[in-house]
């Protein structure tokens, strides 16, 4: 029997309760995801900051908020939802969490919604391509598709602002594909660009750009009446005009000036970036152009294909607002990091577009499918695609787990409410928590405490160079809570409370003996080309490395010398060489060898006035144990300094 348009739409429309089906299928994906926290940045502080501070009081007092620093003018919309779900859960660490997973599931439930918007047999081929294209990328490629905007950056109202897109994305498809009038689709991509704008202002300029991309599509479909040109001119002047006077376009205009750190796997200047644009381009326009053609031949074809139309629209829309950045940026507007910020939108179009390439082929002269394969279509195939697509995108690479921070922030909130808020207002310090790193302590002390931007950027230096003044909090057996002599009253074994300024001359104090593994005060040294400390030191990891102490007074003298308690990275047929100058001096060797891979060098120290050593270190036989085959570990490894010792 043949079937009718109103027969063929229903065997790939969006029914209630296939929603449903996706929601059952992607809620424990979203509840998992809560629970790992993948960011290593100083914009996980700033977006907690401001959503702690709508958290607690909902809006902003008037004036400067020293701690929120750009985010005093930062468009709201993504940290005042992630405040509202804070509310339900009790924590606005977690909210945010719980928001950006769900951001993630709408992106590519979405995307994946309106790829399956197509002939049934090629809608079951493009998301066999797509569930492939993104397996592969997690495996391999790691291209910077959403949800990569939390993995290690925190892009969080980006991600959130693409996630309301992809939904007006779909909703357009959705009107069209009842019938809706074209002007009624495009007045909800401008209120759209609207919402979206108050989270963030990328995803609204690509919502224009699909604005512009529908009306061309439209106007190429049959020769243009005056009236039809006047009224999609109209329409383009509305959007463009709700996007440059929104109150979030200044604000992000003048942000988007700053040039921040964003490193791309393949992508090395702007020269790529542009070549990356116009290759999505190029594709988006190939399937534009084959949607047209399948439109020639009449309503149902076209009504049946609108997947092929809309994602062609999408590809178009965020490689020309990436093009145009690129053009604002040769006129010296914008950053290289505001066109870099397009690469998450250009790396899913760019995989979305070539899981439509089947749709390049003939598919008129494929049966029918039957009752079977539309039923299990319906039943399966969005929940399935979606599902594996968002595995697939899950941010990789080193976590935190989300619930522990959580809880400190429980603690903290109330250490701050019992005992601080008696004290005097002042830069509080969260430094050296348990289960915390330097980002994190930043983070705390932004949101919890309040402490001043510029207070807490010394922070993120090495503690030996920073400069603190007011309250350090620290944590239960840190290297901090060592400094007894700086304990202020109030300060318990659980969260030792220091004097700050007293925290800073201990640390640059000069020492006998200066210890350099993880369970020692961190040192009063300026250390280069060493790595992370451990436990019994510190690995130098390049093959040269420097490392600069103050000398202290013994009994009232100069030190006459320095001892190196050191190890090598030896085997039987791998020797070190260690190579010492001290204060510019003359070049001194020393030999490890695996009979001798540990060795107690003694140096002398020059007696003139310098009130510092420095020792330059060289290592010309440095090696990783994966280059020797014998481990992972990557770094390029030559002696291991434990301690120095001055006499």
């Amino acid at each position: 029997m043949p079937h009718t348009p109103a027969q063929a739409r229903s065997q790939n429309g969006l029914r209630p309760w296939m929603l449903a089906l996706l929601v059952l299928a992607l809620l424990p994906l979203v509840l998992g995801g809560m629970d790992g926290l993948y960011a290593h940045s100083t914009d996980l502080g700033h977006h907690y900051a401001l959503t702690a501070r709508l958290y607690q009081d909902w809006s902003l007092p008037p004036g400067v908020d020293r701690s929120l620093g750009e985010m005093n003018f930062y468009p709201r919309g993504s940290h005042q939802l992630a405040a509202l779900l804070g509310k339900l859960l009790g924590s606005p660490l977690a909210g945010m969490q719980l928001l950006a997973g769900l951001s993630i599931a709408i992106i590519w439930s979405a995307l994946c919604a309106v790829l399956l918007a197509l002939p049934l047999r090629a809608g079951w081929c493009c998301a066999l391509l797509l569930a492939g294209l993104m397996l592969g990328n997690s495996a391999s490629l790691q291209l910077f598709v959403h949800a990569s905007e939390i993995g290690g950056y925190y892009f969080y109202a980006q991600l959130v602002g693409h996630a309301g897109a992809a939904l007006v994305l779909l909703a357009v498809l959705v009107l069209e594909r009842r019938g809706v009038p074209a002007w009624c689709r495009h007045l909800l991509i401008i209120a759209g660009i609207a919402l979206v704008a108050l989270v963030h202002l990328l995803p609204a300029s690509e919502l224009l750009g699909l604005l512009g991309a529908s009306l061309l599509l439209d106007l190429c479909q049959h020769r243009p009446t005056l009236r039809q040109l006047a009224a999609s001119a109209a329409l383009a002047l509305l959007g463009a005009l709700v996007f440059i006077k929104h109150p979030s376009y200044i604000a992000m205009k003048e942000i988007a000036a700053n040039n921040g750190v964003l490193d791309l796997a393949y992508i090395h200047n702007m020269k790529s970036m542009a070549l990356l644009a116009i290759a999505v381009l190029a594709l988006a326009l190939l399937l534009a152009w084959r949607w047209r053609q399948l439109a020639q031949r009449g309503a149902e074809p076209a009504s049946q294909s609108l997947g092929l139309k809309y994602l062609a629209l999408y590809g178009v829309a965020v490689s020309g607002m990436c093009v145009l950045q690129l053009i604002a940026l040769k006129l010296g507007q914008g950053s290289e990091y505001a066109v870099k910020k397009h690469i998450f939108a250009l790396d899913s179009a760019l995989l979305l577009l070539l899981a439509l390439l089947p749709m390049l082929r003939n598919w008129d002269n494929q049966p029918r499918a039957s009752w079977a394969e539309s039923r299990a279509a319906q039943l399966l195939l969005l929940p399935l695609l979606a599902g594996v697509v968002c595995y697939a995108v899950q941010p990789q690479g080193p976590k935190r787990d989300a619930s522990d921070l959580v809880q400190l922030e429980h603690q903290l909130t109330l250490r701050r409410d019992l005992l601080l808020a008696e004290k005097p207002a002042r830069n509080v310090y969260v430094l050296q928590m348990n289960n915390s790193d330097t980002y994190l302590d930043y983070m705390y002390s932004l949101g919890i405490f309040r402490t001043s931007r510029e207070a807490a950027f010394e922070m993120l230096a090495p503690l030996g160079e920073a400069k603190l003044d007011g309250i350090v909090l620290t944590g239960q057996n840190s290297t901090l809570s060592k400094l007894t002599r700086c304990a202020l009253p109030g300060s318990s074994a659980a969260f030792p409370m220091l004097e700050a300024q007293c925290v800073t001359r201990e640390l640059v104090a000069a020492q006998p003996v200066i210890e350099l593994g993880s369970k020692a005060l961190p040192p009063p040294c300026t250390i280069r080309g060493f790595s992370f400390p451990e436990p019994t030191g510190r690995w130098s990891e390049q093959t040269s490395a420097s490392i600069q102490c103050p000398l202290p007074q013994l009994d009232g003298q100069r030190p006459r010398s320095v001892t190196l308690h050191t190890s090598a990275f030896v085997e039987k047929a791998h020797n070190q060489r260690l190579q010492v100058r001290v204060n510019g001096a003359a070049v001194q060797e020393f030999v490890f060898d695996a009979a001798h891979p540990q060795q107690q060098i003694t140096l002398a120290l020059p007696q003139d006035q310098r009130s510092n050593v420095e020792l330059e270190l060289r290592l010309p036989d440095a090696v990783s144990p994966h280059t020797l085959g014998i481990g992972e570990d990557q770094r390029q490894l030559g002696v291991i300094l434990a301690r120095l010792e001055f006499r």
